[in-house]
């Protein structure tokens, strides 16, 4: 079974886990934790209260649970000679139940909406499916919603797109609604913009200036009739042409460096891609020829332009295949960076 960016799973203890990409080993699932059983807890399911283990969904705040599981729960961390570094990932006998949004939207759609929450979602989706004529089979719930722990009081609306041509499409319909200034679709601004944007200077080396002008160039976070919602494009079945283990990936340090975005390589799914060119290496071993970008944060995710000029800290690794010539690449979004690692356009000005 596939298991893919953005589905969640729970284990014995009650742990909901959401997975992280498409590569996972043979018999583990690479996951993030995110929800922990427990009195205090603002999320529910019946009698049983759940709360969340991050404060900003972060590389670095990643790493607090890794070490946490490390210490309380080891059978859940994975020493990856493929990543070459200590991940949490799920054996997967330890799996009691595997979350897919595309169902759990079908289950939602089936037996009607039980709160106001799941009718926005409905709506939401049916405008999207709509504008951007898309199937609605094509598009599933996840978050809170998903796991049906929810609360309609505060939760948010975060949808799945699957597939490329069906993400485009919902890309651009979701555009064309913001150019036409609709009042049941709009961006965040006002108060809720500058929340946004400060909770973002303090997760990550931004400046609240920054912060929003890299929200100026997203499409995918806004509001839906006074609702926070959220989209993310996943690979159907048939995108996932990628392995475990078809490349090994071997660190070679930090560096800081300036470059031209040659060509968007990867600007929906997770992790983002930009091929480089002109290339500068302002800090680190100058010899270092890194050719690409890749970013597992979403905070940067889509943000560069081709031809766009950017600055980026992180850490370079030697991109390792099992057919082909190696290349090196700079990560944004490893763990040993510790949230300090970014990657900006120079002159975040420039809007979409």
């Amino acid at each position: 079974m596939l298991f893919k960016d953005r589905e969640f799973i729970e284990t014995r203890e009650g742990f909901i886990f959401c997975v992280v990409g498409y590569m996972h080993p043979r018999d583990r699932v690479i996951v993030y934790l995110k929800y922990l059983p427990s009195s205090e807890g603002k999320w529910s399911s019946g009698l049983t209260y759940y709360s969340r283990t991050m404060k900003y969904y972060s590389a670095s705040e990643v790493v607090k649970n890794v070490c946490w599981l490390e210490k309380h729960y080891p059978q859940y961390i994975f020493n990856s000679n493929i990543f070459g570094i200590k991940i949490s990932a799920v054996p997967r006998r330890c799996i009691l139940k595997h979350y897919i949004p595309q169902k759990g939207l079908e289950e939602i759609r089936k037996r009607g909406p039980q709160d106001a929450l799941e009718q926005k979602a409905l709506e939401l989706v049916d405008l999207l499916a709509e504008r951007s004529k898309t199937p609605k089979s094509f598009f599933g719930i996840t978050g809170s919603m998903l796991l049906k722990i929810h609360n309609p009081s505060f939760s948010d609306i975060d949808l799945v797109v699957y597939g490329r041509e069906q993400s485009e499409k919902v890309r651009e319909a979701i555009l064309s609604i913001y150019k036409e200034g609709s009042p049941d679709l709009t961006r965040l601004q006002g108060a809720l913009l500058d929340k946004w944007c400060r909770e973002k200077a303090e997760a990550y080396p931004v400046t609240v200036g920054e912060a929003a002008a890299i929200y100026a160039r997203k499409w995918n976070y806004a509001l839906y009739r006074g609702t926070a919602f959220s989209i993310h494009p996943t690979r159907l079945d048939q995108e996932v042409c990628f392995t475990y283990g078809s490349e090994r990936y071997k660190r070679l340090g930090f560096a800081l460096i300036t470059a031209k975005v040659k060509k968007v390589v990867e600007d929906l799914y997770t992790p983002y891609i930009y091929e480089l060119t002109d290339v500068a290496v302002k800090e680190g071993d100058p010899s270092w020829s890194v050719c690409e970008v890749v970013s597992y944060e979403g905070f940067y995710g889509g943000i560069p332009l081709e031809g766009e000029k950017v600055i980026a800290y992180g850490k370079v690794e030697e991109v390792q295949h099992t057919a082909g010539k190696n290349h090196l690449r700079l990560l944004i979004g490893s763990p040993e960076a510790g949230g300090k690692d970014f990657l900006k356009p120079l002159d975040l000005r420039t809007t979409k």
